[in-house]
């Protein structure tokens, strides 16, 4: 990668839960453009659909986030199915 790429990119780690993380894994780190929003993440993760039907949740930083919400680098984001109990 050049080094005028690498200062376009930004790397984020991406932790999933529950069930989640049988599919995914525990976590790992992404490469997306700078400027690049959650959307773009949870689509390449293929989770967009499931977060837009209220079956995945997203987390940025440890606060509740949106699909619209911005991403930086070193930014941390966790996936999640509703949470449900007594």
């Amino acid at each position: 990668m050049k080094q005028n790429e690498e200062k376009s990119m930004i790397r984020v780690k991406v932790k999933f839960f529950s069930l989640l993380r049988e599919e995914f894994g525990p976590e790992r780190m992404v490469e997306l453009k700078k400027g690049a929003r959650i959307t773009e993440l949870a689509e390449l993760l293929g989770l967009l659909k499931r977060i837009e039907e209220g079956k995945v949740f997203v987390a940025k930083n440890f606060e509740s986030a949106e699909v619209n919400d911005p991403l930086e680098d070193g930014d941390e984001v966790a996936f999640f199915p509703p949470v449900s109990g007594g």
